[in-house]
């Protein structure tokens, strides 16, 4: 898939940026891409005297089973000696069956791709629809 992929990843990344915003002090440590074009994404930060450890899922699957959940363990070893906390989340296109997914388990929908009749479908921004104006009436204006 070579370019298509690396522009899907590019805009999950946007909405990866929209939840673990770098103003909120996010730094990503790490991307590794996997064979199913799926991603994981290691964030972190410091934060209230703690290293906050983030390890995010992009998923472009119609389906996310739980198994994908032992990929996001991260390891409790802070290289600080402070105490360390660990969220994992996983980031799915609109309309993505999620319900195997146990509660804890942050999902994020994707603001760019979503699931329409099994089919991974990109998400446009809609056409803005002007007033329609008779051509005659635009030069009359402009004459």
């Amino acid at each position: 898939m070579g370019i298509l992929t690396s522009n899907m990843q590019k805009f999950a990344l946007q909405d990866l940026h929209r939840v673990y915003s770098s103003v909120d002090g996010w730094n990503i440590r790490e991307e590794k891409i996997q064979s199913n074009d799926e991603m994981t994404v290691l964030l972190e930060r410091m934060h209230e005297g703690a290293k906050e450890t983030a390890k995010v899922l992009v998923s472009y699957n119609p389906v996310v089973t739980p198994d994908v959940l032992d990929d996001l363990k991260v390891s409790g070893v802070s290289g600080y000696g402070l105490p360390s906390r660990h969220e994992y989340a996983i980031i799915a296109p609109q309309n993505a069956d999620v319900l195997q997914i146990p509660a804890g388990v942050r999902v994020y929908p994707m603001h760019s791709f979503a699931i329409d009749k099994g089919a991974l479908v990109w998400k446009k921004r809609p056409v803005r629809k002007f007033a329609e104006v008779p051509v005659a009436a635009v030069r009359k204006a402009t004459a």
